[in-house]
Parts: C-alpha cells; structure tokens; sequence
C-alpha cells in the first residue's frame, strides 16, 4: 500500500536523573537547579515519506484514513516525530514532560505528549496527569516514561491494534519485587487494574477497564529470548474500545485485537521487527467500517447489515538502522 523511506539521526540524547529512564550506554546529562535534578533530552528526526494515495495526514498516518478508491499520490517531508522530554526530581517527587510535533494539521504543530508528577512512598508509587493508559502494555515493570511495548514500526502512528492511549488521569503503583499491581481512574470516567510479573526472560502482564460505556479485558506478554530476540503478544476484547485499535472503528461496538510479533536486536544500533495483526469488529454500528465510494459506485464492504463483522489483517516488516527508522515492507 505504501513505500516508507526513513533517514533518521539523533541529536546528543541527554539522559537520566535518579528515578527517570536512561540508556545505559550513554553517560547521562543533568544539572541542578535549586533543590530540583534536571534531565532534558530528546531527538530530531527527519522522515521522507512517498504513499500511493493520498490520506489528509501528516507523516503519522492513521490507517483508517487510507482512501478505498484512487486518489493522487503523495510525497512528504517532515521533522515533526522529533521530540523534546525533560523529567526532574526533588526528593520522592518525579516530575515529566514529553512533546512533539505532529499535532492535528489544522492545529499549532507543537504538542504536549506526557505531562504527570509521580510521588514515591516506599513501594507506592501515585501519578497524576497525562501520561499512557494502563491499556498499553509494558516491556517490564508498569511505567509511562520508559519500558512501553511501542513496537518497532517505522510509522509514528504506532500499530494498528495496539492498545492504549495518552489520558488524562490518577494511578496508584506498587512494585513488590517482581510483581507489580496499579490502579487508574482515567479520562472517559473509566477505572483500570493491571497486573504484571517480571523475571529474567519473560514479562506477563494483564489489564482489565471497566466503565459505563467501555468494558476490555488484555492480556500482554514480551519474551526476551536468546541472542537479542523479543516475541511480544497483545490479546484484547472490549466494547467501546475500538476507536484505540483503528480511528474508523466507531465506538459502543464488539472490537478484539490481536499481536504477534518477532523483534531481533541484529546489532545494538540495528533492529528488525516483524509484526501481524487482526482486528474484529461486530455490533449494529460495525457498518461505519464500510465505504460506498464516490456516487454511483457500489459499497466496499461485503455486508451491510447489522452484525456485521469487518475483519482486519496486517503483516509489516521493519528495519531499524543505526540512527533510527530506515525502511519498511507490507
């Protein structure tokens, strides 16, 4: 459907504070100021983007924008994946902030991604602001900043069914050696619990969302195989948490999702992934998904009627290269 050519680089990423994420093989950057412990990082990328069709977005693109009839091609260039992130901390308050600019194109393009303080008390951990849903899964442990079981695509948008969304809301985190529980309310009045172990080879984690409109059970898990070889897995149902999965999914319908994927560490600055996905819709308003193209033309879908079931398949390949995203096949 489309041919992605990526040349990224890094600008100098400045690493960690005590209690802030950091890689180990850079020498982390920090300075003082007054009784806070800074740590400003981040990167620029440039990405170069070539589509058979044209989709209204920006280099992130949302599937469900994808045209079913033909339409122009399309070329663009963009640094807006770049990103800025500061975290700080005084004493058992961590504080941070991640932007980027791939806002909507009719807004300002500079964004707030992440915005949350954190308060640690022991094994308690209580966070407050715009950080991940409990819904995304973890690499290990239950984190916002680091640790995310964001794959290994070339496109900014992330992966088609993957769960979880940046919300607003307020957690609870105990982190009982390798066992971790939290609790959320988040933004669309929904409450969440998740459940994750850790041990040397594997992370287990499962996540269940509760509310008056939105109910979803998931259950995660990364592999950490031999020679720098991750399998990670994401099964999700739910009701009303389509719209997560794929943008066109419309809300208050059945959507169940699933993930399986291979990623290799081929060198420390080379990574490649191999990703499959399915998608299942059904309810009364799963017929949103169809399309009747231009006036005239007959539907796209095979059934209209109530209960449809729209089903989705996706298999992607990704390299990564030594300075970011290089390349991808579908």
């Amino acid at each position: 459907m489309r041919l992605l050519l990526f040349t990224c680089f890094i600008l100098i990423p400045l690493a960690a504070v005590l209690g802030c994420d950091s890689q180990a093989d850079i020498k982390p950057f920090r300075f003082d100021l007054g009784p806070a412990t800074l740590r400003p990082s981040g990167f620029f990328e440039g990405v170069a983007m070539f589509r058979t069709a044209s989709t209204g977005d920006t280099i992130n693109t949302r599937f469900g924008r994808i045209p079913l009839q033909d339409t122009p091609s399309q070329r663009l260039f963009s640094a807006g994946h770049s990103r800025i992130q500061v975290c700080g901390q005084v004493g058992r308050l961590r504080a941070y902030v991640e932007t980027d600019f791939l806002n909507a194109p009719e807004k300002q393009p500079y964004r707030f991604r992440q915005y949350w303080g954190e308060y640690r008390v022991g094994k308690w951990r209580i966070l407050g602001g715009r950080a991940w849903s409990l819904l995304r899964p973890n690499r290990v442990g239950i984190d916002s900043e680091g640790g995310l079981m964001n794959s290994f695509v070339v496109d900014p948008g992330y992966h088609v069914g993957l769960a979880g969304v940046r919300n607003r809301q307020l957690r609870i985190t105990r982190d009982d050696g390798n066992w971790h529980l939290a609790v959320s309310y988040e933004a669309g009045n929904s409450f969440l619990a998740k459940l994750a172990h850790d041990t040397q080879r594997l992370h287990l984690e499962v996540t269940a969302l509760g509310s008056v409109h939105r109910r979803a059970v998931s259950m995660a898990a990364v592999i950490h195989g031999p020679n720098k070889i991750d399998i990670v897995s994401q099964q999700v149902i739910s009701r009303g948490v389509g719209p997560e999965l794929l943008n066109t999914i419309p809300a208050n319908v059945n959507a169940h999702s699933t993930i399986q994927g291979l990623e290799a560490r081929v060198r420390p600055t080379w990574r490649y992934s191999h990703m499959e996905a399915s998608l299942t819709v059904a309810g009364p308003r799963a017929t949103a998904l169809c399309d009747s193209g231009p006036p005239g033309s007959s539907s796209t879908c095979s059934s209209s009627s109530p209960g449809a079931q729209p089903a989705f398949r996706r298999s992607s390949h990704n390299w990564i290269g030594p300075s970011g995203r290089v390349a991808t096949a579908e």
